[in-house]
């Protein structure tokens, strides 16, 4: 049980990074659609803050 605590409260530490760093933190699949844009990244991109940041086309910020 202790084990699961740490393991939360590690969890919402990187939540709440996330959510509050300056940086654009996206997650997207690989053809590059999103399925998380941060409100960092949401400003970044001139999306409306209260967008899910789901399905924007990513493509043209992922290098090979």
């Amino acid at each position: 049980m202790i084990k699961s605590l740490k393991l939360l409260e590690k969890v919402r530490s990187l939540a709440a990074t996330v959510e509050t760093t300056l940086d654009l933190v996206a997650m997207c699949d690989l053809e590059g659609i999103s399925s998380y844009i941060n409100p960092a990244g949401l400003r970044m991109l001139n999306l409306d803050e209260q967008s899910s940041g789901i399905g924007i086309d990513l493509t043209g910020f992922i290098s090979e």
